[in-house]
């Protein structure tokens, strides 16, 4: 992976607290109800799942090759049918920037205020 990607990656890997999906009372008090036996099952089950899967080198997770070929087809023709750079998602936006360098937009017209917001030219 590039070192953009293993960022994007990395900021889903710290603190639970730091990422909105843990971070809300719902899930404070689910947590808190648990039993710490039961804890200790969902920990374990967490430690399966994830701590000893590879997903880079498994395949899961495409980097180099067909699958990212795949990939960069995929977000190359969502841009050639319309979708406007503000609305890609951050990952979709890698890929370009991974496929054609830091300025990926201008080979579809674009600027870099495109990449969050549509820019009215005037005239």
């Amino acid at each position: 992976m590039s070192k953009k990607q293993n960022e994007h990656a990395n900021a889903y890997t710290s603190e639970p607290s730091a990422i909105g999906l843990f971070n809300n009372d719902m899930f404070k008090a689910a947590l808190e109800a648990l039993s710490d036996e039961d804890k200790e099952k969902y920990k374990l089950i967490g430690e399966e799942l994830y701590g000893k899967t590879d997903f880079v080198n498994s395949g899961i997770i495409p980097t180099n090759g067909s699958n990212s070929s795949e990939l960069i087809a995929h977000v190359e023709n969502q841009l050639m049918s319309g979708i406007h750079p503000s609305d890609m998602e951050d990952g979709e936006k890698l890929i370009m920037e991974d496929a054609y360098g830091d300025t990926w937009y201008i080979k579809w017209g674009y600027t870099k205020e495109d990449l969050d917001d549509i820019v009215t030219v005037k005239t």
